[in-house]
């Protein structure tokens, strides 16, 4: 049975232009796979509300967990990930963040898709607020937006 918020993302998926095109790649040792905007609906629906360096007031972000994400394709905690953004920008990050925080592949910010101009299709969002005994620099070259591509290092 669906929850009431997965039936409103997959409505709203349904309400969006046709996004057939693949949006994101992820290669894991179980599993490679390319996503389009549906795809990534089908995942379990995430929603927060935070700030950070690149939006001054708290936003809502709305996607799928990464962890949820990385355990598709059997990426553990104790690996690294590369996130790589359309225009080639690339940062290696713990996967054990993912799995400590509830850190979401947003693909709504404000409850609407994200245009390639605004950061999107997809932005990795960290709850900043949960991160707070660590300064959120730290954490910055995570935030990577145009995500294009996850892969196991």
């Amino acid at each position: 049975m669906y929850s009431i918020a997965r039936l409103f993302f997959l409505f709203l998926a349904l309400a969006l232009p046709a996004q057939a095109a693949e949006i994101l790649t992820v290669r894991g040792p179980a599993l490679e796979k390319n996503y389009d905007m549906e795809a990534l609906l089908e995942f379990e629906q995430v929603t927060i509300q935070t700030k950070n360096d690149y939006v001054e007031l708290p936003t809502e972000f709305s996607g799928p967990l990464l962890r949820d994400v990385l355990e598709a394709h059997g990426i553990g905690s104790g690996e690294t990930v590369v996130l790589r953004a359309l225009n080639d920008y690339a940062t290696e990050m713990p996967a054990r963040l993912a799995y400590e925080y509830d850190v979401i592949l947003a693909v709504l910010r404000g409850g609407r898709a994200m245009p390639i101009r605004d950061k999107g299709p997809i932005w990795v969002i960290f709850p900043m607020e949960d991160l707070r005994q660590t300064p959120d620099t730290t954490y910055n070259n995570y935030l990577v937006w145009q995500l294009a591509e996850i892969e196991r290092k």
